[in-house]
């Protein structure tokens, strides 16, 4: 919510927010991404589009509802209307605020929503499970391996071993709670 908070403040509104725009950093920091991407979208849109983006007339209440589809897929493990999980108290205020078809009275911003977010008790969602590391692909095993059988220095080196663990192309830092940028 954060992140769509600091765009909002700045004109920018996502408009194609789904959870494969939502990225884990390997420091725990989430990132949203493809903003330049969700604005050049016409019309159309995705299972978690609210009514108004597949008319073609985006809001930051438009971010929100998408935020709330997520958040319902998260809780439930299927979107809105697809299983039998029905949220109770809060959590149901929450959905119910977030996902309304109607513009005009859903959460008008991201920050409504971090605030109902804030308001829930700590034991009313379902405990975080440990986030496993990602699987080594091959090639992060090339580009981290120190020698190879010959004693021939591999491609890692040239990337950096500050951090053998950090990420093999660093893009900047990551968003921090303090500089939401």
């Amino acid at each position: 919510c954060r992140a769509l908070e600091h765009a909002h403040r700045r004109g920018v509104i996502h408009g194609g927010l789904s959870p494969g725009r939502i990225m884990l950093t390997r420091q725990g920091y989430v990132k949203v991404m493809d903003f330049v991407l969700a604005r050049t979208m016409t019309g159309g849109g995705s299972e978690y589009s609210a009514p108004e983006i597949k008319r073609g007339a985006p809001t930051p209440a438009s971010d929100v509802y998408a935020a709330g589809m997520i958040l319902h897929e998260m809780l439930a493990g299927t979107l809105p209307g697809e299983g039998s999980w029905e949220p109770a108290g809060l959590v149901a205020a929450l959905l119910e605020q977030s996902l309304d078809l109607d513009v005009r009275t859903r959460l008008a911003s991201a920050r409504e929503m971090l605030e109902a977010l804030r308001r829930l008790p700590s034991d009313t969602l379902p405990p975080r499970a440990p986030t496993p590391k990602p699987a080594t692909t091959d090639h992060e095993e090339l580009l981290t391996a120190e020698h190879n059988e010959e004693g021939l220095l591999a491609a890692g080196d040239a990337v950096g071993d500050d951090d053998p663990d950090g990420p093999l192309i660093d893009h900047g830092p990551p968003t921090h709670p303090t500089n939401p940028g």
